[in-house]
């Protein structure tokens, strides 16, 4: 699969599960559901961010020749839930949370302990965000520039 060699080539696993670690504060997490919060942070990282209130999901997806590359956030209690769906003509080739796409990728990527990052304040939240947002344009890129 393009994909994974794709995932592979830009370190995800690594990257993701250094995300995991630095964010790790789960006792001190900031809980509620700050759906204002949540969007005006990520507006600011990307205009094109989307909510959906069915999901309960923020989404920003890139299209481009047959296929579609969609990034969807779930925010709630101090935990950021990423998934990465990824479609090409019209077929569904993935759709995961990024914790599993870790641990398929690597067999000894310990999901139980870097499955979502957790966040005690608005700013660590920002960073958070700013990070996956960069793990999702490096796989564009790469989608776009074989």
């Amino acid at each position: 699969m393009v994909l994974e060699s794709i995932l592979n080539k830009i370190d995800f696993v690594s990257r993701y599960k250094l995300i995991c670690e630095v964010h790790n504060d789960f006792e001190n997490r900031l809980r509620g559901n700050d759906t204002k919060m949540y969007k005006n942070k990520l507006k600011l990282i990307d205009e094109s961010v989307v909510y959906f209130p069915k999901d309960k999901m923020y989404k920003v997806c890139f299209k481009y020749n047959d296929s579609s590359l969609e990034l969807g956030l779930q925010l709630n209690d101090g935990l950021v839930e990423a998934r990465l769906f990824y479609t090409k003509n019209e077929e569904w080739l993935l759709y995961k949370r990024f914790d599993f796409i870790c641990e398929e990728l690597d067999s000894n990527y310990n999901r139980m302990e870097y499955n979502l990052p957790k966040y005690k304040s608005e700013i660590e939240l920002e960073v958070i965000l700013k990070n996956i947002f960069v793990l999702y344009e490096n796989i564009k890129q790469e989608l776009t520039n074989p």
